[in-house]
C-alpha cells in the first residue's frame, strides 16, 4: 500500500481512485501470479530510495491515509488496509468498466497472492490458528476429557449393542469387544449370563486409541446362553445396566 501516492487519487469518469494495481498494473500482478502460481514474485510494495527519507516517508504514510479515506468512501464494504482485498475490488471493477480485459483470467486466490507478497494478512495468519486449533482438538488423546465424553456418549447411544452372541461349532461365543473403542470412558464393565455369576471384561489399553477387549471373547456350551446382562460403571461413576434376550444379540 505505500507505493500509493495522494496524485494517483484522480477518479475514473469521475468517481473512483486510480492506483498502479489499476488496468496495465493490475493485468500485470494477475498474469504473473495467476501463471506462475507460488513460484512468483509479487510486484514491489516499496516506495523506492525516497523512502530513507524521514520528511519523505511522513509525506507518504499522509497521502496513503488520505487515499484510504476516498477508496472507504467509494467502497465501503470493503478492508482497504487488506492489499489483497482492495487489489481485487480494483480488478473486479475494472472488468465492469471493460469486459475484455484479461478475459477469463481469474484474480489470484488469497494464498496465492499473499506467498508471493511474503506478507500474510492478519485475517489470513487468524483463519491458520482456527485451523492449527481444529487439528489439535481432533488430535487430542484418547483420555483427554473431551474424547472421554465423546466416548461416553457413544457407549449410552442405544443403537449400539455392547454384546452379541454367535455359534462356532459345538460353542456360543460371546463378544463384548463392541465397546473396546471407547474404552477410555470404561472404568470396569461387568456381565452375567443367564443370571450366573459375575464376571468382569478387560481392555488393553486406551491410551494409543486401538483398545481391544481381554479376552477377546467367552466360550459356552452350544446354544446354552438365554440372557446376558451387561453392566458399564464409566470413569465420571455413572453407570449403565443393559439386559439382552438372546434373539436380541445373535449374529447369524
Amino acid at each position: 500500500m505505500s507505493e500509493l501516492n495522494g496524485k494517483n487519487a484522480m477518479g475514473v469518469k469521475g468517481r473512483r481512485p486510480i492506483v498502479r494495481w489499476r488496468a496495465a498494473g493490475l493485468l500485470t500482478i494477475v498474469l504473473t501470479q495467476a501463471a506462475c502460481g507460488g513460484a512468483t514474485t509479487a510486484p514491489s510494495t516499496s516506495v523506492g530510495a525516497g523512502a530513507a527519507d524521514p520528511a519523505y516517508s511522513a509525506a507518504d504514510e499522509a497521502a496513503k491515509l488520505r487515499l484510504q479515506e476516498e477508496y472507504r468512501r467509494i467502497y465501503p464494504g470493503v478492508d482497504v488496509t487488506d492489499d489483497y482485498a482492495l487489489a481485487k475490488t480494483l480488478f473486479e471493477d475494472s472488468k465492469r468498466d471493460d469486459p475484455t480485459l484479461l478475459d477469463d483470467t481469474p484474480f489470484p486466490e488469497r494464498l496465492i497472492w499473499e506467498a508471493n507478497s511474503g506478507e500474510p494478512s492478519v485475517n489470513t495468519i487468524l483463519a491458520a490458528r482456527q485451523a492449527g486449533i481444529a487439528a489439535a482438538k481432533a488430535a487430542l488423546s484418547p483420555m483427554s476429557p473431551e474424547r472421554v465424553a465423546q466416548a461416553q456418549a457413544r457407549l449410552l447411544d442405544h443403537s449400539m449393542p455392547w454384546a452379541a452372541i454367535s455359534e462356532s461349532g459345538q460353542h456360543d461365543m460371546l463378544n463384548l469387544a463392541s465397546v473396546a473403542p471407547y474404552a477410555c470412558a470404561i472404568d470396569r464393565m461387568q456381565f452375567w449370563v443367564n443370571g450366573g455369576p459375575t464376571e468382569t471384561q478387560e481392555f488393553s489399553s486406551c491410551e494409543g486409541g486401538d483398545s481391544m477387549a481381554a479376552p477377546p471373547h467367552w466360550i459356552f456350551d452350544l446354544k446354552s446362553i438365554k440372557t446376558v446382562s451387561v453392566t458399564i460403571i464409566f470413569t465420571d461413576r455413572s453407570r449403565q445396566t443393559r439386559d439382552y434376550p438372546r434373539h436380541e444379540i445373535f449374529w447369524r
